[in-house]
């Protein structure tokens, strides 16, 4: 599978342009910082596979970015969706972490974990969490 990542910066520019922009984080984590877009679609990963059809655009070549926290479930939603014949992905690479480092428009505060806990204690983000934390909390609770 090939999805073709996109910088914050891309991916305000194409949200500006119409493009439809996918949050697959969970209700208490958009609940927390949401993207500053319009044309947004708020479809939580924990349920992507029951509601997708019902919640994107019919037609399977609409341009969607996919986006997350840092990256990695938007990519794995992208994958699902390419299965279901969706053409047009991006990726939010990053996620809402580097969003925010880049100064974008958000509503709301943005933390380095989740409400559940994953990953860090919540605190003002400045940069991703490493590596090492990010797959020991993906391992547990698929949050990343």
């Amino acid at each position: 599978m090939n999805i073709k990542e996109v910088n914050p910066n891309e991916a305000l520019h194409l949200a500006k342009s119409g493009t439809i922009f996918v949050d697959v984080r969970e209700k208490l984590e958009t609940d927390t910082a949401k993207y500053g877009v319009a044309n947004i679609i708020y479809l939580p990963m924990s349920e992507l596979e029951q509601t997708f059809s019902a919640s994107l655009p019919a037609d399977k070549n609409t341009q969607i970015v996919l986006a997350c926290r840092g990256g990695g479930r938007s990519m794995r939603a992208a994958e699902f969706l390419q299965t279901k014949g969706y053409k047009n992905l991006l990726n939010l690479a990053g996620g809402i972490l580097a969003w925010s480092t880049q100064g974008l428009p958000i509503q709301g505060t943005v933390e380095s974990s989740s409400k559940d806990g994953c990953c860090a204690t919540p605190t003002a983000v400045k940069e991703e969490p490493k590596k090492e934390e990010a797959d020991s909390c993906c391992s547990k609770s698929k949050c990343c």
